[in-house]
């Protein structure tokens, strides 16, 4: 699948300087970023939350049984995407969706290629693709939209009732995305053969599908590491840490912890560049989706209700990194700004793509975030010193909780709904918080 478009291809100087293009988009990106957040640290005081004071209390208490003070506390707000906190609201999010449409049964992870023609029909002279992330991320951007429209609304697995998606980088540079599937009762993929009819984990015949063979052998075949390449990236304390090769399998079997094991029959070995690989290294994938995109497309069928949380976490997962520091002058600082700027990895199409304002992420429904809080204890926004005034609006306005403890008093209907279902068919009205 090719889609018919055309850049508008000037030489530009800029453009055309290879990774010196890469480091100017990647500072433009960080510079405009850095300004963007240089707001929250100087008017903490105007964006404080009452919720937030229960971190302090524990930065306090944590300071005081080691003898040292709270230097600074700095609050990365959810607002600000990307950061841990907007991952786990979004994380909650789709659990949300979970909940009222079941768990995902597929996990498609796309990936761009940059040798795709159009990426390679706009370089200009000797141009490389790592070196245009500006042409990638558009390309990408362009594929996407047609990739979610052939599995969703043209049903390439069956009705989908529900999906989320999230864009992530390698550390190589090159965009892919995590699509989750859920599909509605009777798409469901229950038997083996529903599975080996959309998922195959093996090479193709050569002697039949001449193309197909190639486009595996160049986009799904893992490694090779272990034994043969032990400095692998994907090598862990002497493992891979993806369980390659995998074993030989005569049929597929369903229900294996997270996914199924797929059908990896036996088979003579095939040289693919320096190496002669099985189906033991190949890893899954839809025959249909990768003939008509050409991009390294895995497919896995989620096998059981303990894939849910570790799926969404996975695309959810952000990035590792501690927020607290413990300093030589026996302070204690919580400063998740620097902690966001320090533990980072950006890339040039990574830069690009944010430079661009392309979505990070998206889902089939919208989720309406309901307050959860003890008596008196919703959260309320203020700013220092206007304390007084703050608790005053907080104790004339309902929250969404509230509202409903009321709505309950008046409206025998609402009897029927639990909390989390009251919005479908009730409006929280803000104005008059009702």
């Amino acid at each position: 699948m090719h889609i018919d478009f055309q850049f508008v291809v000037t030489l530009v100087f800029l453009h055309s300087s290879g990774k010196l293009f890469q480091q100017y988009v990647e500072d433009d990106y960080v510079k405009i970023e850095g300004f963007g957040l240089i707001y929250i640290p100087l008017n903490q005081k105007d964006l404080r939350v009452e919720f937030y004071r229960g971190l302090l209390g524990a930065l306090t208490t944590l300071a005081s049984n080691n003898n040292l003070r709270v230097e600074k506390l700095v609050i990365l707000p959810s607002s600000f995407q990307g950061n841990p906190r907007s991952m786990q609201q979004n994380y909650q999010d789709a659990m949300a969706m979970v909940r009222k449409f079941g768990w995902p049964d597929l996990f498609v992870t796309s990936a761009c290629n940059p040798l795709w023609p159009e990426i390679l029909n706009a370089m200009q002279g000797r141009e490389r693709p790592e070196n245009r992330p500006d042409i990638v991320v558009r390309v990408f951007k362009i594929n996407l939209p047609e990739l979610l429209d052939y599995l969703i609304k043209r049903k390439a697995f069956g009705c989908v009732t529900s999906y989320i998606y999230v864009i992530e980088f390698q550390k190589r540079g090159l965009p892919h995305c995590h699509i989750l599937l859920t599909l509605d009762s009777s798409s469901k993929i229950r038997t083996k053969n529903d599975i080996d009819k959309f998922v195959s984990a093996e090479l193709p015949n050569i002697n039949v599908n001449r193309r197909l063979f190639e486009i595996v052998t160049k986009c799904m075949v893992h490694g090779p590491c272990g034994i043969i390449n032990p400095n692998a990236p994907c090598m862990k304390d002497g493992e891979c840490c993806k369980q390659f090769p995998k074993a030989f399998r005569e049929e597929t079997e369903e229900n294996v912890n997270i996914y199924p094991v797929y059908k990896r029959r036996c088979i003579e070995p095939v040289r693919v560049g320096k190496h002669y690989i099985d189906n033991r290294w190949i890893s899954s994938f839809n025959p249909w989706l990768f003939k008509k995109y050409n991009a390294h497309i895995n497919v896995e069928v989620c096998a059981s209700v303990k894939s849910v949380e570790y799926l969404y976490k996975y695309v959810y997962k952000g990035r590792d990194a501690t927020s607290i520091t413990l300093k030589n002058d026996d302070s204690v600082n919580h400063d998740e700004i620097l902690n966001f700027l320090d533990g980072r990895y950006v890339s040039a199409p990574e830069a690009m793509w944010r430079l661009s304002e392309f979505s990070m992420s998206d889902k089939s429904h919208t989720v309406i975030r309901l307050a959860v809080h003890l008596p008196e204890q919703q959260t309320i926004f203020l700013k220092e010193g206007q304390e007084n005034e703050a608790v005053e609006r907080a104790s004339i306005k309902d929250t969404t909780l509230t509202a409903w403890f009321k709505l309950n008093l008046v409206d025998e209907e609402a009897h029927e709904y639990y909390y989390a279902d009251i919005r479908q068919c009730y409006v929280f009205d803000k104005p008059s918080t009702k």
